[in-house]
């Protein structure tokens, strides 16, 4: 887990996959743990789903 303070000076707790994480390949308890929607049961939301998260990429955490 990764934090930063907002302008008002609340902390924001977001959590981070780590590095070469395969969003494609994780199980369901894995994506809920990064706060990552579950794969969806429907065949047309599933396949928006994997085209969103094929292309996710790492992004850096803020300074």
């Amino acid at each position: 887990m990764s934090g930063v303070l907002d302008s008002s000076g609340t902390k924001l707790n977001y959590y981070m996959p780590p590095k070469g994480f395969d969003f494609l390949d994780a199980t369901n308890s894995q994506l809920a743990s990064f706060a990552i929607p579950p794969r969806p049961n429907d065949l047309t939301a599933l396949t928006q789903w994997n085209n969103e998260f094929s292309q996710a990429l790492n992004i850096p955490l803020p300074q």
